[in-house]
């Protein structure tokens, strides 16, 4: 399995999800469920109670969205309730879709930052990746781009928690164990995909694809480490 070195990118769907960075036009990297989860402040099961959209700079939106709670996966959750904001570039983005599931809905959010002069983000909850699709996935359909660190797109909302709950549980061992600062990110690893596996499926468009994934759940990183 090829690693691609790479710096670490501040903010990677909702996927949970494809990342959107290219090497070439048709390079593309995805994000495995254990990367968005390391990455990300807080993930949170829960469903869209409420949404307060105000105008940004230009054509920007602003989709405030109450989240009320029911499961907490990583970070801290008070009342059982989360706001996070949505940054769009449509007056009906695809947060009022997302509070229409029949199915709660797994996000990954993280502190703003960076946001330039967009002040009203800073240190809001965001989701924690800037492209398409976003760090919220919608259990009901969870789409293409949900793959695992073993290269498995998965479909089902029993497997995709549990994967976000063992992420949680090894790098809370890992950090314990290495002595790391909490507040340390950890580092990002980019494997190529095989060819023919259900990420490659998912992933490819015309050239080769890579998956980010946590640095100390990869063979191939630990020794390169």
């Amino acid at each position: 399995m090829r690693i691609a070195s790479s710096s670490r990118i501040c903010l990677a769907l909702p996927a949970l999800a494809l990342s959107g960075s290219f090497a070439r036009a048709e390079t593309m990297v995805g994000s495995s469920l254990e990367w968005l989860t390391c990455e990300s402040d807080v993930v949170v099961v829960g469903r869209i109670t409420k949404i307060v959209t105000t105008r940004g700079p230009g054509s920007v939106f602003y989709d405030d969205c109450t989240v009320a709670v029911e499961e907490v996966i990583k970070g801290k959750v008070v009342d059982r309730m989360v706001v996070f904001c949505f940054r769009s570039l449509a007056k009906e983005s695809a947060a009022r879709s997302w509070m229409k599931s029949e199915q709660p809905l797994l996000l990954f959010l993280s502190e703003s930052r960076d946001h330039g002069p967009e002040k009203r983000l800073e240190t809001m909850l965001v989701p924690v990746s800037r492209e398409a699709p976003l760090s919220v996935i919608d259990l009901a359909a969870p789409g293409k781009y949900v793959i695992d660190r073993r290269f498995n797109v998965l479909s089902e909302k029993s497997p995709i928690l549990e994967t976000c709950r063992n992420t949680v549980q090894r790098l809370n061992e890992y950090l314990k164990k290495s002595s790391v600062d909490p507040q340390t990110k950890v580092k990002e690893i980019k494997l190529e995909v095989p060819t023919g596996s259900n990420a490659w499926r998912s992933l490819y468009a015309g050239s080769a694809c890579y998956l980010k994934v946590p640095g100390f759940m990869t063979r191939e990183a630990k020794k390169r480490e």
